[in-house]
């Protein structure tokens, strides 16, 4: 099965954590950071078809966990098949941001488009919100992105292996 679970505990006696609840949700999660009583998550949707046609893409995942029962509010898939981020999951706190001061979500990002047979790429930006999150957009860049930085509410600075950009976001 392509789920991954979720579990929440109860660590008030740190001696005996007590479960409380659990998500199941396709896919997996990668790095999840904590934005008070919810969850914002890098990780793939992994979607098997009635068919039996599987379609795995990257996603950004909003989680309430303000209850016993955490709860799965919205995911953002990334167009094209599988995806990746450019960094090894040791340090994806390097490139996948959240950014509640400007409620923006940025990381960068590659993939491949099966229907033209051509790689997609660069900065991936979502607005993130407490009950929801909707794509804005993707800033381009020639090479490989390896790095976008937010600086201020609106601008990003984008880093790859041929180009250094600043965009404006608003």
């Amino acid at each position: 099965r392509q789920v991954d679970p979720l579990f929440t505990f109860d660590l008030t006696d740190a001696a005996h954590p007590r479960l409380l609840g659990e998500l199941e949700m396709s896919g997996w999660l990668d790095f999840m950071v904590p934005m008070g009583d919810r969850l914002v998550a890098l990780g793939h949707e992994d979607v098997t078809d009635p068919d039996g046609s599987r379609h795995m893409s990257l996603a950004v995942s909003l989680i309430d966990v303000s209850t016993d029962q955490p709860a799965l509010l919205s995911r953002a898939t990334i167009d094209g098949a599988w995806g990746w981020v450019p960094s090894s999951n040791d340090d994806f706190a390097k490139v996948f941001r959240v950014l509640p001061e400007a409620n923006l979500v940025l990381f960068p990002f590659s993939s491949w488009d099966p229907q033209t047979w051509r790689h997609i790429g660069g900065v991936q930006l979502i607005d993130y919100f407490q009950d929801h999150l909707t794509k804005r957009g993707v800033i381009g860049n020639a090479g490989w992105v390896e790095r976008g930085v937010a600086h201020g509410t609106d601008t990003v600075l984008t880093i790859s292996s041929e180009v250094f950009q600043v965009m404006d976001i608003a």
